[in-house]
């Protein structure tokens, strides 16, 4: 099973895949070896296939859509996708993170759900002062409430893009 998830991923990493990634959650992910822990007619979330964390799934929409950035561009498709991740675990002890540039290594948008709180990683909620969003190295911090409010998500992308051009990490916790 271990090398089957080594293919899976190596695969969805290729660039040939890229495009496929959303083709394959589409049509075929039942006949993948992986545990589908929800579903809709949008995103599918399933445990990923080399977990990192104690917890750690992936929520991935069923649209092509390459990144968050082009995500926020996309007012609808972000609602949808939003739902999906509040009604499936937006909750305490559970944070969800979306990688952009070089650090995200399937070009296909995808949210990692791991476990934690943002105390587990030293960061303090009172470092927001007026700001929606905590910046600690290239990984920007924002409250699940906010991640309701697209225009808040696109301004911390479009910020991001522009302080850490090669590669950020978006944490709702």
């Amino acid at each position: 099973m271990k090398k089957l998830a080594d293919v899976i991923m190596r695969i969805a990493r290729s660039k040939y895949m890229a495009a496929g990634v959303s083709l394959v959650v589409r049509r075929f992910i039942n006949f993948l070896p992986v545990k589908v822990l929800a579903e809709n007619e949008d995103a599918v979330m399933i445990v990923h296939p080399k977990p990192t964390y104690k917890i750690h799934y992936l929520i991935i929409p069923k649209k092509r859509i390459m990144d968050v950035k082009k995500l926020t561009e996309m007012d609808e498709e972000y609602d949808k996708i939003v739902k999906f991740i509040c009604d499936n675990v937006c909750k305490e002890g559970k944070m969800v993170v979306c990688n952009f540039g070089e650090r995200q290594e399937v070009k296909q948008l995808h949210f990692h759900v791991i476990n934690g709180t943002i105390k587990d990683y030293h960061v303090s909620s009172s470092n927001f002062n007026d700001s929606p969003f905590i910046k600690v190295n290239s990984s920007y911090y924002i409250e699940y409430e906010l991640m309701k409010d697209n225009m808040i998500t696109r301004h911390v992308v479009n910020k991001a893009s522009i302080e850490s051009p090669k590669g950020f990490s978006i944490i709702w916790y």
